[in-house]
């Protein structure tokens, strides 16, 4: 008997033969079945993961989630002014007003020489939330708008 049977989200084997199931069986800790929900054996507890997606046995502590290509987003490739992160991000904004948050990927530090970027150097752009990546995707910017809807200036 299963300890957990996880259902309901798709599950990615990277198995050639067989590259989606939809159940992951665990018994003490361990990943012990990888199937098809009907055909999984019984178990003490049961969850539903609606949407979800899984991924047994790969183990990632340290994701970039944000890395890649975002369709709505502005690249700040190449932009090694300030003058020209602002120009980017203010002509994303005004081509696309039906954008709830403003985003650009990959931002270079060195637009600021000797400091940090800040919400400062965002400001007047638009009234929107602005959301700035850096290339190395450790870092974020954001402008007054996105921090106060963030709630990141109450602790958030």
């Amino acid at each position: 008997m299963l300890d957990t049977l996880i259902t309901g989200a798709r599950v990615r084997t990277f198995d050639a033969a067989r590259p989606w199931a939809g159940a992951v069986g665990v018994t003490g800790g361990r990943i012990s079945y990888v199937g098809d929900a009907a055909d999984a054996p019984a178990a003490r507890e049961h969850r539903r993961l609606d949407g979800g997606l899984i991924t047994p046995g790969i183990i990632d502590s340290h994701n970039h989630l944000l890395l890649g290509f975002d369709p709505d987003a502005v690249s700040l490739e190449g932009a090694d002014t300030l003058d020209e992160v602002r120009a980017r991000i203010a002509a994303l904004a005004a081509a696309r007003p039906d954008l709830t948050w403003i985003c650009a990927e990959n931002a270079v530090y060195s637009v600021v020489p000797g400091r940090r970027p800040s919400a400062r150097d965002l400001a007047g752009l638009t009234s929107r939330p602005v959301f700035v990546t850096t290339y190395d995707q450790h870092s974020v910017w954001l402008n007054d708008a996105a921090v106060a809807v963030l709630r990141l200036d109450e602790g958030g």
